[in-house]
């Protein structure tokens, strides 16, 4: 006898319940599907042992996201690459991977949910796709093998403690469109050295903390040419002893040519033509 939802026999029943309690659940190959109630079809969970995997370019032709706890402690999984037919990643998606040392986000892909990656501990090197508006809280909590982290020029939003204690991240760089970070959002990440802000003085905004006070002292924060008053009197960005000014142009010309290359969606999931506000 298998208990519904427990872990004997290669977690048979774990996912076989998942299927079950999926809206219209069905099963293709090493993925369980499901359907939300705005027609969406959402990857529930995966049953297969690859190390190295790509997603489905589609379920039944559409568009779809991955769902809620999917790959929960996939820890064969080494390696990820996330095709742009994807719109969303759900909370826990991908969390306790802790073998997962790669992964790229396909440009599809418009938010992060909170905990998607917590504890891939594994986790060295991250895409995130040109795409992605928000990343929710403790998105990447303990990912403490991740060095750096570039944030794609379409992000809006960065959730409370979204790489609290990233140990090993020592560079950041964050594009100007962002309009909100979350309390502590790169807590405990202790050999940071320098974050890039493409923020404008113009469009800059207060945070409630960003980091603890070590950072503080010892990363270097690097702003546009002309900015950096703004920033000392700006609360959270404020309390950076090092606040330096930098030719930052040749950054955002790279980063443009990015964005000339992502896929936008609308709120059906439809592909749309680049909005003209960039």
């Amino acid at each position: 006898t298998v208990s519904k939802g427990s872990s004997d026999n290669g977690y048979i029943a774990y996912y076989a319940d998942k299927v079950i309690n999926a809206p219209n659940g069905f099963v293709d190959g090493d993925f369980a599907w499901g359907i939300d109630d705005y027609g969406m079809y959402v990857l529930c969970s995966y049953f297969g042992d690859a190390t190295e995997l790509t997603l489905p370019a589609d379920c039944k032709g559409e568009n779809y996201k991955i769902g809620e706890a999917a790959f929960d402690g996939c820890t064969a999984l080494t390696s990820l690459e996330i095709p742009n037919s994807v719109t969303s990643i759900e909370s826990y998606a991908f969390y306790d991977c802790t073998n997962l040392s790669s992964v790229v986000i396909g440009n599809g892909v418009t938010s992060i949910g909170s905990n998607a990656f917590r504890d891939c501990e594994g986790l060295t090197s991250v895409v995130i796709g040109n795409g992605v508006t928000s990343i929710g809280d403790y998105a990447f909590e303990r990912c403490s093998a991740l060095t750096s982290v570039e944030l794609p020029v379409s992000l809006r939003s960065i959730g409370e403690n979204a790489f609290y204690r990233c140990t090993s991240l020592v560079s950041v760089l964050i594009c100007e469109n962002v309009e909100n970070i979350g309390a502590d959002a790169f807590y405990s990440c202790n050999k940071l050295k320098s974050i890039t802000s493409l923020i404008p003085a113009e469009k800059l905004f207060a945070i409630p903390g960003l980091a603890t006070t070590k950072i503080y002292r010892t990363c270097t924060l690097y702003v546009h040419i002309g900015a950096r008053e703004t920033y000392a009197a700006t609360e959270g960005w404020s309390r950076f002893v090092n606040i330096v000014e930098q030719d930052l142009s040749d950054i955002e010309d790279v980063l443009g040519e990015d964005l000339d290359n992502a896929v936008f969606y609308d709120l059906n999931a439809c592909v749309v033509e680049k909005p003209a506000n960039g």
